[in-house]
């Protein structure tokens, strides 16, 4: 792709954090604005009014290359309010972030979450989760893509070991709802109740490595029972009822724990 002159400078300029030029020092180093906040010749970009700042004037009276300039000063501030308020480290290296965030390396939505530390991250990584899965579908005869697009729907493509929607009162946990683990087990009046009893572990504080096999056996089983109707996330990926299950048995090897 050929891009113009114009792209081509705002390409070379955008993301830089080795400086941060408010919207003029940037328009007048493209050429756009002359130092005195002025435009240039020919210019695209009306002058701002000294008066107002960009969200303070009216967003259907700016133009293209102003609102990408206001975007651009609020992008380029928040990146430099976070590398002051992480000045030991901007960036983190490819173990640490692994250690943080063992799944999808993204920062899972649990700022505000008053739960226990058990009911964070998941206590093992995605690739180690879907080679649970993997081996126990093929054990009970399942279709193993199958299984993993529907718990990929669940809990396995996020970090998060609890549920990430948010929900006050009866089948909540700190705020957000007490489903967990990959297979997002619900304790507030779902097959997370029935694990609970016949395993004799709590989900809240089952995060381990055990546990994750433990209700990943479970849950499989119950889908050769059940079919996949408990999990909402088999309708997310399209999945029927008894898609994958054809001849599948039951093993119940979880009860041998």
């Amino acid at each position: 792709m050929t891009y113009g002159p114009m792209t081509q400078r705002i390409k070379r300029n955008r993301g830089r954090l080795s400086e941060v030029m408010s919207s003029y020092e940037r328009g007048e180093a493209r050429g756009i604005t002359s130092g005195k906040g002025e435009t240039t010749s020919g210019s695209l970009v009306k002058k701002r009014s000294k008066s107002k700042d960009y969200a303070a004037q009216s967003p259907g009276k700016l133009d293209f290359f102003t609102k990408y300039l206001a975007a651009q000063d609020d992008r380029f501030n928040k990146m430099k309010e976070f590398k002051t308020a992480n000045a030991d480290g901007f960036t983190f290296t490819e173990e640490e972030e692994t250690k943080r965030f063992p799944n999808s390396g993204e920062v899972p939505n649990n700022k505000d979450r008053t739960g226990p530390p058990t009911a964070i991250n998941h206590a093992l990584s995605k690739k180690d989760l879907t080679k649970i899965i993997k081996r126990e579908a093929t054990l009970r005869g399942m279709d193993v893509d199958t299984a993993v697009s529907v718990f990929g729907a669940e809990g396995l493509n996020t970090d998060s070991y609890q549920s990430e929607i948010k929900r006050e009162g009866k089948g909540s946990e700190g705020g957000y709802e007490a489903s967990w683990g990959v297979t997002q087990l619900y304790t507030g009046g779902g097959l997370g109740n029935e694990y609970e009893k016949q395993t004799g572990r709590k989900l809240i504080s089952d995060n381990t490595k055990d546990g994750a096999e433990t209700q990943i056996k479970f849950s499989l089983d119950k889908a050769v029972e059940q079919g996949w109707g408990a999990w909402s996330g088999a309708k997310t990926v399209g999945v029927k009822s008894r898609d994958g299950l054809s001849g599948a048995k039951a093993i119940y090897n979880w009860k041998d724990k």
